[in-house]
């Protein structure tokens, strides 16, 4: 009987000695769940930021929707920006496209609290109980990809500013200068600028894209190329340019003002190590008023027949600059769409 319970306990150590791991197990299943994280990681992050281009899509669909809506309802497109009417009494700081495209936009509540044709400023307009309309984030301008502040100072008059993250488009025009506060060449010229088909004019109705910030509002019918080859906003990114960082609401927000010539990712978001001095800055008129995107890649453009494409930051710049333009007569190749 001994015996037979020696053997008993024997065997019961065995099978429970082989019920743990040695030490070389336990690293190689450590080692294997590392690398299958490492796999799935980058998934789990691609299927994320694929999430937030669809979202940043639709916002982009939303408002040709609102602006073909306006279009609809006026005869004519809204002005990109009103930095400067242009005709007398010359008021300045009027609103732009994305406050007037509000009422279209299924947003008239936001909208009943702005008067688009008065003289008063929309982007300091404060309301009865001391908040700025200027700071109320509209969902459709805000893409999810961008991860910067939702709400931020305005650089112009220092209040609070909710962010947009597009732009309408100037087209095909040349860029030069920088803001006088900005610590680089004054001269300072884009390298792109031999790309442009507008030309700077005197006579400020005329311009490459569908938009200016002039206030001179465009007809679809002078859009001769087609809706469908010609893009009406890009994606923006605050932290890349003094314009762009005056929100939605602001007079002088880059809508209107932001140029094809300046390629899809020019970077203007880190400055700090610039090989030459302010090229990257975002005060650099020359170079900051591009569309440009948190997307890897590329940017999301909506083009005039309410279509929104991913564009390559490699796309070709001067097939770039006939999307751009509204009446180059030039073809677009079949394979950028």
């Amino acid at each position: 009987m001994r015996s037979r319970h020696a053997h008993l306990q024997q065997s019961s150590f065995v099978v429970r000695r082989h019920l743990g791991f040695t030490l070389v197990e336990l690293l190689v299943v450590i080692a294997i769940i590392g690398v299958l994280i490492g796999l799935l990681l980058p998934a789990v992050q691609a299927a994320r930021e694929s999430a937030r281009r669809m979202q940043c899509t639709n916002n982009m669909k939303q408002m040709m929707l609102a602006t073909l809506n306006y279009e609809e309802a006026r005869d004519i497109l809204p002005p990109g920006s009103v930095f400067r009417d242009h005709v007398p009494p010359y008021v300045h700081r009027r609103p732009g496209i994305l406050v007037r495209i509000l009422p279209y936009a299924e947003n008239p509540t936001l909208h009943n609290l702005i008067d688009p044709e008065g003289d008063e400023p929309t982007d300091t307009k404060q309301l009865a109980d001391g908040t700025y309309l200027a700071e109320f984030v509209v969902d459709m301008y805000v893409c999810p990809s961008d991860t910067g502040d939702l709400v931020r100072l305005g650089r112009s008059s220092n209040t609070p500013r909710a962010r947009t993250n597009y732009a309408a488009s100037y087209g095909s025009m040349p860029k030069t200068g920088t803001a006088p506060y900005c610590v680089c060449p004054q001269d300072i010229r884009n390298e792109f600028n031999a790309f442009a088909i507008g030309v700077p004019s005197s006579d400020l109705s005329q311009y490459s894209g569908p938009f200016t910030r002039q206030q001179h509002p465009t007809k679809l019918v002078q859009i001769t190329d087609g809706l469908s080859n010609t893009i009406f906003f890009g994606e923006a990114r605050p932290d890349c340019s003094d314009h762009i960082q005056e929100g939605w609401a602001g007079h002088n927000n880059g809508s209107g003002l932001v140029s094809t010539v300046i390629p899809i990712n020019y970077d203007t978001c880190n400055h700090d190590d610039d090989p030459v001095p302010g090229q990257h800055k975002k005060c650099n008129w020359a170079t900051e008023l591009g569309f440009r995107s948190a997307h890897p890649g590329g940017a999301n453009f909506a083009l005039g027949d309410g279509s929104v494409h991913f564009f390559s930051e490699d796309l070709d710049h001067q097939t770039y600059q006939f999307l751009g333009d509204k009446a180059d007569g030039q073809v677009i190749p079949g394979d950028v769409f």
